[in-house]
């Protein structure tokens, strides 16, 4: 039981924020794996790392003495050693490596504008790649700053990027419309205002919270015993009000910004100059604007799938490596078969500028995908997604969801040691946007069904009490050992963990989604609920564990808190509606499941434990006293008696 969480070694800090694997445009290649990339210029020390990792051997030409040395640096400090850093010197190419290259990667405007003036070593780094080999680099504006008269005969495929600086996060064959489309209307892309750098920014001014409206105040637990305002308090009114204001013209500023960007990027003519484009150049270069990249289409092959001629989108966002590249493969409508390109770019002869020589056609109306492909930027992670892959095709097998509320399998692999899945697409929108986040709420109620209707259809009856205790401790010694507790919680979570040793009855085990946040459920267009990303299922897990946890999603969304512990709090240990959903719901699920109710509170405390568990991997070790769900457990505790009567007052 709990395979997925006890193979996993938690460790603090191992998965931190904006610690993401790079060069995410090597996943538009035919292939991943290379024998020897040439770089000309520094590239991103993220991409560095990768390179590093997916090539043979990597060749860093720089074009002065201030690059050498800053990657000499980066270099010796990463211990690049399958890496050679070298010093331009265009008068002799013997410098060069004398093996033949599969990739020229060029670093930015000044790279290539520095490559212009050097033809003759450009020509010879041209002549060192292979037949099949690429060329690849990306500029923002309307005007390519490369000059490829030498690269005439080599096939040419464009891209459309986002951000305009950095690592990219999204690419779309230049000239899908229909698929830019889609990826504009879903904001797949990547805006190119840092609005997290902002907000820091902003923070000395107070704390920036997320834009939301206040909800109804029905909604909200009374707060009770509300002291008096003191000397000190009323003094700190206007400084509270400046920290209001600030936060208002922080966010008044971002949705400007982004607005403005957003419109731009659209217009025909300043359009072109608000976006960042990708070249690729080579013999299998424009294959990639008629079909997906060669391997996925490989893969699917093998499984009897054909993705030749569906239109694609990468989107490679996101801040954490953990996170999967997701590709979206789309039906080419027949009355579109061909590439609609956008207006072809007229070169005035005596200003050297670009123009384009029509209006850009009015964005088509976006169409939902096929298939959605997820692939790992790490083979660390390979597990996560082969469990997925093995968890729907369980699901499907046990009559759990369907086409329309559950992703299905249709083909899955390996491509130079990465996972990938290949899932058919679930059409609707997020859960959080259509949820009214009241007790009353269709979909909270189509959620709660979902999850129990889930146990119900896998529940394994025969859990042995001890078997079930022993894994639950083994998980608690690890959390102590992290956390290092209090000794009186310590003390409480061991006597809830020997309550479930201690029953008298089997326990239900349940096939567990185990991350079924509000995040990872969409409203469906008839109305009802999909749930996705199966990572981290268990096929023997805890009951209630998931229905708590989606719960305490759905209440923080209703109590629009800043801080998740007091949003919770403020819904479940208060005379709320949802505090009634949240007792009448999981009663009903221990029924239908056959678990002694008295067990909900031990199951209660220890779903906490586990998910605190599961967030050190995220927190860096100075920070694990802030994580979430320490602290609503410790809160939990504190509040046992509003705990313990959630089930005790029922009626029944």
């Amino acid at each position: 039981m709990l395979e997925t969480t006890t193979s996993t070694i938690f460790i603090p800090g191992s998965n931190l924020k904006g610690n993401v694997t790079g060069a995410n445009w090597l996943f538009l290649l035919p292939k991943l794996r290379m024998r020897h990339v040439i770089c000309v210029g520094m590239p991103l020390h993220s991409t560095l790392l990768s390179l590093a990792n997916f090539c043979r051997h990597v060749t860093v030409v720089c074009t002065d003495e201030t690059q050498e040395e800053q990657m000499d640096l980066a270099v010796d400090e990463a211990d690049l050693r399958n890496v050679e850093v070298l010093l331009a010197r265009p008068a002799a190419s013997t410098m060069l490596p004398d093996q033949p290259a599969d990739l020229l990667l060029i670093n930015g405007r000044n790279s290539a504008s520095w490559l212009n003036q050097h033809t003759g070593l450009r020509a010879d780094l041209l002549r060192l790649l292979t037949a099949d080999g690429l060329v690849y680099h990306e500029y923002v504006g309307n005007a390519n700053p490369f000059d490829s008269a030498s690269l005439t005969n080599r096939e040419m495929c464009q891209f459309w990027l986002t951000p305009l600086s950095g690592e990219m996060h999204t690419a779309v064959p230049q000239g899908d419309r229909a698929t830019t489309a889609y990826f504009r209307q879903k904001q797949l892309y990547s805006p190119s205002v840092n609005k997290q750098l902002i907000k820091r920014m902003g923070a000395a001014l107070g704390k920036v919270t997320k834009r939301q409206s206040a909800p109804p105040a029905a909604h909200l637990a009374p707060i009770h015993n509300k002291p008096a305002p003191t000397a000190k308090r009323a003094a700190s009114g206007p400084k509270r009000h400046l920290r209001k204001m600030a936060r208002q013209m922080i966010n008044a500023f971002l949705d400007t910004v982004e607005t403005a960007e957003e419109h731009l990027s659209r217009q025909p003519v300043t359009g072109p100059m608000l976006r960042r484009r990708g070249v690729l150049q080579g013999s299998s270069a424009t294959e990639l604007a008629q079909h997906p990249p060669r391997y996925l289409r490989q893969i699917a092959h093998a499984d009897g799938v054909d993705l030749d001629g569906l239109r694609w989108g990468l989107s490679a966002s996101g801040e954490y490596s953990s996170r999967k590249l997701l590709f979206f493969l789309f039906n080419r409508p027949a009355e579109t078969e061909a590439i609609v390109h956008e207006p072809s770019l007229h070169k005035d002869a005596q200003h050297g500028d670009s123009r384009p020589t029509e209006p850009r056609p009015t964005e088509p109306q976006a169409t939902e995908p096929r298939y959605i492909v997820k692939m790992v930027r790490d083979s660390v992670f390979n597990e996560r997604l082969e469990n997925e892959c093995r968890s729907l095709r369980l699901l499907h097998a046990a009559g759990v969801g369907d086409a329309e509320t559950l992703p299905q399998v249709v083909f899955a692999g390996h491509h130079d040691g990465l996972a990938l899945v290949g899932e058919t697409a679930v059409a609707g929108i997020p859960l959080r946007s259509a949820a009214h986040y009241t007790a009353e709420c269709p979909y909270v109620h189509a959620a709660i069904d979902w999850l129990t209707d889930m146990a119900v259809k896998t529940v394994n009856p025969t859990g042995h009490p001890q078997e079930v205790g022993g894994v639950l401790r083994q998980l608690f010694e690890q959390f102590d050992e992290i956390y290092q507790l209090k000794s009186e919680h310590r003390t409480f979570l061991a006597n809830q963990l020997a309550r479930i040793e201690q029953s008298q009855a089997p326990l239900p085990l349940v096939f567990q989604h185990g991350d079924p946040g509000t995040w990872n459920m969409m409203a469906t267009p008839s109305g009802r609920v999909a749930i996705l990303d199966w990572e981290a299922a268990e096929t023997n897990g805890m009951p209630l564990w998931d229905l708590f946890y989606f719960l305490r999603s759905y209440t923080v969304g209703a109590a629009r808190a800043h801080d998740s512990v007091a949003g919770f709090q403020q819904q479940i240990f208060h005379d709320t509606p949802l505090r009634a959903l949240f007792s009448a719901t999981t009663t009903h699920y221990c029924r239908q499941i056959g678990l002694d109710l008295s067990l909900a509170e031990s199951f209660f405390y220890t779903c906490w434990m586990h998910r605190a568990l599961k967030e050190s991997t995220r927190l860096p070790v100075k920070r694990l006293g802030q994580g979430h769900y320490v602290n609503l457990l410790a809160t939990a505790i504190e509040n046992r008696h509003a705990v313990q009567t959630l089930w005790t007052s029922t009626d029944g």
